[in-house]
């Protein structure tokens, strides 16, 4: 936080993630309120390395994320308990832009099998999953269904 401030006093988070792709390395993405060019920061083996991305360039246009939630680990916990495999592929810390935003993890694990995504709510820790398609919906606009007890 205190890298993105030092580039825009106003910037505030607006993304968080892990990919297997990338060594788990923490993601950070930072928007900026004055002019909305966005700043990343990743951490890879104790080395970070930023980015300064021009408003043209920056395709960020998510609200900034409160500074407390679920931490990623109990969320892959929480996760977890309702049958998710142990490998995780991804993970990402999200606002929904429905009428009362609430902040969630969209957590892929490694698997070949659904459920693809499980979704942890970052204020209440519970999880729901993606696991099955609608009739007539395209595998992209998928729903969530709640995971049995």
């Amino acid at each position: 936080m205190q890298l993105a401030q030092k580039w825009h006093p106003d910037a505030r988070m607006i993304d968080l993630r892990v990919r297997e792709t990338m060594n788990y390395a923490p993601e950070f993405l930072f928007k900026s309120g004055s002019d909305r060019a966005t700043f990343a920061v990743r951490m890879d083996r104790g080395q970070l390395t930023t980015q300064v991305m021009a408003l043209v360039t920056a395709a960020a246009t998510g609200d900034p994320l409160p500074l407390k939630f679920l931490d990623l680990p109990a969320a892959i916990a929480k996760a977890r308990q309702r049958g998710m495999p142990p490998v995780l592929k991804e993970a990402e810390l999200q606002a929904s832009s429905s009428e009362s935003p609430r902040l969630s993890w969209a957590i892929m694990p490694e698997t070949d099998d659904p459920p693809y995504l499980y979704t942890v709510d970052a204020a209440t820790g519970a999880v729901s999953s993606v696991d099955q398609f609608y009739p007539g919906e395209e595998p992209n606009n998928r729903r969530p269904v709640n995971c049995p007890e």
